[in-house]
């Protein structure tokens, strides 16, 4: 319904996954998906469905801000306010401090999905184990590198703001650990 809503409109175009063309999250919701962190992490509006059906009944796109997400999180309004001033030069640096981190190959989300969220979050990614100071999703046998939860990237892009990661720390177990 929502497709064929914004076909009629024009002037948009639907992708089935947050890109770096995406300008609006249209969300049936507050469910935090990777498409949702995402498209908080790229800058764009993040709104409820509503926007697009009320648009409908105008018959033309209304402004957004009455649509905005606001109660999901502080991220939704801040990041696409530094996106909309700075322009294509926005870049989240959320991870820019954090020092690199090797994500688990079979970590949930999925490693190349929380690769890209790291990223856009101005975080590095390690290749090794050798190279990180976080290792998220498996615990390593490195006592110098944190071995955090993939919650705690999750709910620090969620919450525009990095989280204790006393809240998410990995226990190491020799028979599970990595490298």
């Amino acid at each position: 319904m929502i497709a064929a809503c914004v076909v009629k409109l024009s002037g948009f175009q639907l992708e089935a996954k947050v890109s770096a063309r995406t300008t609006h999250i249209v969300s049936n919701g507050p469910r935090r998906t990777l498409n949702m962190l995402k498209g908080i992490a790229r800058g764009c509006w993040i709104l409820t469905q509503d926007w697009v059906l009320n648009s409908l009944e105008a018959g033309k796109w209304l402004p957004e801000e009455a649509f905005e997400m606001k109660d999901f999180s502080p991220a939704v309004t801040q990041c696409r306010v530094e996106r909309e001033c700075l322009g294509p030069g926005y870049r989240l640096d959320l991870f820019k401090s954090c020092g690199p981190m090797l994500i688990a190959k079979h970590s949930k989300p999925p490693a190349e999905d929380l690769k890209e969220l790291v990223q856009l979050c101005g975080g590095q990614i390690a290749k090794s184990v050798t190279d990180a100071d976080i290792a998220i999703g498996a615990t390593v046998r490195n006592q110098r590198i944190k071995c955090l939860s993939e919650k705690w990237i999750l709910n620090s892009v969620t919450q525009s703001s990095i989280q204790p990661t006393n809240e998410y720390i990995l226990e190491r177990r020799q028979s599970n650990c990595v490298g």
